[in-house]
């Protein structure tokens, strides 16, 4: 299990249009080898983004499947 957190400001020349966004989330993976040569990683995660004041913005579901 991972967990994550980010953030960006935008329009740094002008304070008047400044403007901050977060956003933290976690994610799981599952490694799997199949016939000893073939491996696999499932991974799955969730992360909310929050404007500057932390008023909740939006959130995101992801899965993967990556096969070497």
């Amino acid at each position: 299990m991972s967990a994550f957190a980010s953030g960006i400001k935008t329009n740094l020349d002008d304070k008047q249009f400044e403007e901050r966004a977060f956003s933290v989330g976690v994610q799981a993976d599952l490694r799997i080898v199949l016939l000893s040569h073939l491996r696999f990683t499932l991974s799955a995660g969730y992360a909310e983004a929050y404007d500057e004041n932390f008023n909740y913005f939006s959130d995101e579901y992801m899965v993967s499947l990556k096969v070497l």
